[in-house]
């Protein structure tokens, strides 16, 4: 059991202005803003 969603904070996605979010339905890796992300 888990979650369907994977949210990576990282120094590297930080710089690109977001965090790395994946669905685990989907192989597609998004960067997201860290606002955006309370939203999914």
């Amino acid at each position: 059991m888990g979650l369907p969603v994977r949210v990576v904070v990282s120094e590297k996605t930080l710089e690109k202005g977001g965090v790395e979010v994946k669905y685990r339905s989907s192989d597609e890796i998004k960067i997201a803003s860290a606002e955006n992300v309370l939203l999914l």
